[in-house]
């Protein structure tokens, strides 16, 4: 079974995995995405492997300065509260 790869930050098509092994490039050259091709026309619901996915952009991480203030300011709040 087949498995389209994408690229994780812009949503191309990478590859097309064939099995645990082995992926294949996007090139009509290349024998083995010439059998992907013939298998993929033969499919009742064929893979479309043209189409790009959308990528949501990831979520800003806090830095590690960013976080060390915060711990740094929770540390003062406890020894204020407990002495």
């Amino acid at each position: 079974m087949y498995k389209i790869n994408y690229d994780s930050e812009t949503g191309q098509v990478n590859t097309i995995q064939k099995d645990e092994t082995m992926s294949l490039p996007i090139c009509d050259g290349n024998m083995d995405f010439q059998d992907f091709l013939k298998w993929n026309k033969a499919q009742k619901a064929p893979l479309d492997y043209k189409t790009p996915i959308k990528v949501e952009p990831p979520e800003p991480q806090e830095t590690v300065e960013e976080r060390l203030k915060k711990v740094e300011a929770e540390l003062k709040k406890y020894k204020e509260k407990n002495g």
